[in-house]
């Protein structure tokens, strides 16, 4: 008989800031199950709790994401119900995506502990530090009681993942991984190169760390010489996010609305045509905005797994700066030169291998690979695997 998981993520599945995550998510329980373990994943969605994929609390009317009813519900009733709906002295660990410390989580892991002291509890802390990108009267809310109450953690948490360089987070022994993603239903992109044009595709929820600002405005300088271009360089920005209006006005600023084409989200079928027509991914180009100097994002993950080379700036350990297909454009907050671009596409074209990148991915980030290093940390696989 399989060893019970709970893999508890306060995401809400209908919001669509949350997409990366919610791959992420669904990633990582389909990597713990592929381990051996039965996993019970709980989050939620504008109509209720979710366990696994099936509603089993319902609110009594729909709430929107980041409204103060949803709000509320997070911080005043969401520990109680899990507490009454899930059996858990059953499971033999919990991974838990961090969502900051308050009183109903504390309580929430305390129960965890009671019903079964044995439990390993995993705590994953996404990002790290996380103070900076949390803007607004009522973050710094969230964050006062998150250090009023994070010191307590460690009477119930065995481990914490993290994806930078610590060994330690709030007096935790901390595991550092770096993220993975399911292969499985992202293509490689097929796309054909179009004479005398890059193409440059970000996706993403955009906020101001993510730097798409540099690439704005390293475009502005390109098109500001009279010079002939070698290169058109075009730029489609897919997804929304707080920075989305001030990335939109400084296109309008510099008159780059026919290079640089903003798309709303997109998923599926939709996402995959979009990539048919790109040449070359952005990854994030500003996170030393958050005092970050190391990370690891999805998106350079899933642009690998397209097989598409990529520009970053962030060290990204995962991605080392001798790969021919990854460009690394120093942390800093000037734009991004243009040229340096065109030079790092035409060598790609002359030396990258048919199916490297996505060879590279699939030989590197799956999620069961990364999260056996976890499980093999606590000990507690009943299938363990160094394989996948």
């Amino acid at each position: 008989m399989k060893k019970k998981a709970l893999f508890y993520c306060r995401v809400n599945r209908d919001d669509c800031a949350n997409a990366g995550v919610i791959k992420k998510c669904r990633g990582q329980v389909k990597g713990l199950r592929q381990l051996g373990w039965e996993v019970d994943m709980v989050w939620l969605c504008n109509e209720g709790a979710l366990l696994n994929e099936e509603l089993v609390y319902q609110f009594k009317k729909s709430m929107k994401p980041h409204s103060l009813s949803m709000y509320f519900f997070y911080y005043f009733r969401w520990h109680r119900v899990l507490k009454r709906m899930l059996a858990l002295g059953s499971y033999e660990f919990c991974y838990a995506r961090y969502e900051l410390s308050h009183p109903g989580l504390l309580s929430f892991f305390k129960k965890i502990k009671k019903e079964k002291p044995a439990t390993r509890l995993v705590l994953e802390i996404p990002t790290y530090p996380y103070a900076k990108e949390m803007k607004g009267g009522l973050r710094k809310i969230q964050l006062l009681l998150d250090w009023l109450y994070r010191g307590r953690l460690k009477k119930y948490v065995t481990l914490v993942v993290g994806f930078g360089a610590e060994n330690e987070i709030f007096g935790m022994e901390a595991l550092s991984i770096a993220n993975g993603i399911d292969l499985d239903g992202i293509p490689v992109s097929n796309a054909k190169p179009e004479p005398g044009v890059i193409r440059l595709i970000a996706v993403g929820y955009w906020h101001y760390w993510h730097g798409l600002d540099r690439l704005v405005e390293g475009l502005a300088a390109y098109y500001k010489e009279d010079a002939e271009k070698e290169f058109i360089v075009k730029l489609t920005i897919i997804g929304e996010g707080l920075e989305t209006h001030a990335l939109k006005d400084l296109v309008l600023k510099y008159a780059l609305n026919e290079l640089v084409i903003f798309k709303l989200p997109l998923l599926g079928e939709g996402l995959i045509q979009m990539f048919e027509y790109a040449d070359i991914g952005v990854g994030s180009l500003g996170l030393h905005r958050i005092g970050l100097t190391s990370a690891s994002p999805l998106k350079n993950r899933e642009y690998c797994a397209r097989g598409l080379p990529f520009i970053l700036s962030t060290h990204d350990w995962d991605f080392p700066q001798d790969l021919l297909w990854v460009k690394y454009f120093p942390p800093k907050d000037y734009p991004v030169p243009i040229e340096e671009l065109i030079s790092f596409y035409k060598d790609l074209n002359q030396r990258r291998k048919e199916h490297e990148v996505r060879d590279f991915a699939e030989k590197n980030f799956s999620w069961r690979r990364r999260l056996s290093i976890v499980v093999e940390k606590l000990g507690v696989n009943p299938g363990f695997s160094k394989g996948g």
